[in-house]
């Protein structure tokens, strides 16, 4: 489980601070900013592009270990919707720095509270209650726990709306912090 969490996690986080932190040394943010291209498009090219990439790495994982006896659709929405959201935080992490050391050691503790407090409730190390669900990552977690132990009778209906939702809550805010800090500086 730590794996199939952590790996859309790092994809999604890592490698857009770096591609973004790329563009802006090269003049390409700079390009984008007063070209007609709507931004929103420009954003979400990167987050589904990242975001299913992490994807795939999870279903590869997740075949590899545990063959396949898991529900594809579950993991696929489930490490696709943490890797979005962790690129997305990567996205907001990399309007305020950009410089790649200084964006590695900022993400250490975020990337700790943002995914692995669920996880440390999930592995029973913390118990969080019911504040595990103030976390954006917990539905998703919840939908990928879900794949691995396929019950009929249980539905994932809440925990995919739920995390429908976190994504569109950090994503309108990821997007408003980039545009407002990076883009139109």
């Amino acid at each position: 489980m730590t794996l199939l969490l952590n790996d859309p996690a790092i994809i999604g986080f890592l490698f857009i601070g770096l591609a973004i932190i790329i563009e802006r040394k090269t003049q390409v943010l700079s390009a984008i900013s007063v070209s007609p291209i709507n931004h929103h498009l420009y954003v979400l090219s990167k987050v589904l592009s990242l975001s299913l990439l992490g994807s795939f790495c999870t279903l590869c994982l997740a075949y590899s270990a545990v063959g396949s006896n898991f529900n594809y659709v579950d993991m696929f929405f489930g490490s696709f919707i943490i890797c979005m959201l962790t690129t997305l935080l990567g996205l907001i992490l990399v309007s305020f720095t950009f410089e790649f050391l200084k964006f590695c050691l900022l993400s250490l503790p975020l990337i700790l509270v943002f995914v692995n407090l669920p996880l440390l409730d999930y592995l029973g190390v913390l118990d969080l209650s019911y504040f595990k669900y103030l976390s954006p990552i917990q539905p998703s977690l919840e939908v990928i726990i879900g794949s691995l132990k396929p019950d009929l009778n249980q539905s994932n209906a809440l925990m995919y709306l739920l995390s429908l939702i976190w994504g569109f809550v950090v994503y309108i805010l990821a997007f408003k912090m980039f545009n407002k800090k990076v883009l139109n500086v």
